[in-house]
């Protein structure tokens, strides 16, 4: 009798689409960690229509701090001027809303 050993199956690279995505942006508008944060801002709103949640962003915030082989890694107000912070924006609006009420009473 023989006893079969188990093979090793080889795993694929997960790849994620956020990153795939980060990586088109980048090279479409040519930008880097070279780039000055008022260069990355002007982008900002286009990235974050790609990004459908926070999840999504988290992702590519992530991917940004890491670096690849072919690019360098940002800093951190690189990442805040591409990638900017969305519970901000939440808790204003809020805010408004709150005060639009407390003016109509």
């Amino acid at each position: 009798m023989s006893t079969a050993e188990p093979t090793q199956k080889t795993r694929k690279a997960k790849t994620n689409k956020f990153v795939l995505i980060l990586e088109q942006f980048l090279e479409r508008y040519n930008l880097s960690a070279e780039s000055s944060p008022e260069q990355l801002s002007e982008h900002a709103p286009e990235l974050n229509a790609l990004l459908p949640d926070w999840k999504a962003r988290k992702c590519v915030k992530e991917a940004l701090a890491r670096g690849t082989e072919k690019r360098s890694a940002f800093s951190k107000e690189q990442k805040e001027a591409l990638v900017p912070d969305q519970r901000n924006m939440i808790y204003s609006v809020r805010k408004r809303a709150q005060e639009v009420a407390k003016s109509e009473d």
